[in-house]
């Protein structure tokens, strides 16, 4: 809440960032700003060194979190559209192969499939949605095939909230070798997400929330 001589203002729009920040974050980062300031991995010289070390340690600080049993499988990008895009774009598409995703999927997904399915020629398959918009995950099944070859779901949607059932598509998806990429933009460190217990091959977050 700000609040003025005139007027109060709540902020509600946690689902595009948090705000405000944590006291701790701001001062680790003004921190930073004023007294290191180098970067990682391009010298030997201890401000470097020290960045480096700041940088996996928070890699190993995510790791566990999220029940990750090695810290370098933690990928830093720039924010959790990249990270999605990554994924997306890392695989290598045939024309014919497909891709499941939920009913109400963010744009940082979408707009990367429906490029492929213009430029390669992929299909987009979208799970049904109840009248509250929950994914049909009981019915995932149906929608696996041969030419499957990637399952993208959100965890909860940004615009309605729905909580999606991760681990029992988690498991569908292993069991049918898929690979699964969760986005979690709107759950990671708010519900609990432990990759030691749900088999979830791609885990996107990001970092501002």
């Amino acid at each position: 809440m700000v609040q003025t001589d005139e007027i109060q203002e709540y902020y509600f729009d946690h689902a595009a960032t948090s705000f405000p920040k944590p006291p701790d974050v701001m001062r680790a980062m003004r921190d930073w700003s004023t007294n290191l300031g180098a970067s990682a991995g391009r010298g030997d010289y201890p401000r470097a060194k020290l960045t480096g070390d700041m940088i996996y340690d928070c890699r190993r600080y995510l790791a566990k979190l999220f029940g990750i049993e090695d810290p370098r499988n933690v990928i830093l990008t720039a924010n959790c559209t990249d990270a999605l895009n990554l994924v997306i774009r890392g695989i290598f598409f045939e024309a014919s192969d497909e891709v499941v995703v939920g009913p109400t999927e963010h744009n940082s997904v979408m707009r990367p499939l429906n490029a492929l399915s213009q430029d390669v020629g992929i299909k987009v398959v979208r799970m049904e949605a109840d009248e509250a918009g929950f994914a049909n995950t009981k019915g995932l099944e149906q929608l696996l095939t041969e030419k499957t070859k990637l399952v993208a779901l959100q965890h909860a949607s940004n615009v309605i909230g729905a909580i999606h059932d991760i681990e029992h598509v988690a498991n569908i998806c292993r069991a049918r070798g898929i690979p699964l990429l969760v986005d979690a933009a709107q759950t990671a460190g708010a519900c609990p997400i432990d990759l030691a217990k749900v088999p979830v091959d791609f885990l996107a977050l990001p970092g501002h929330k």
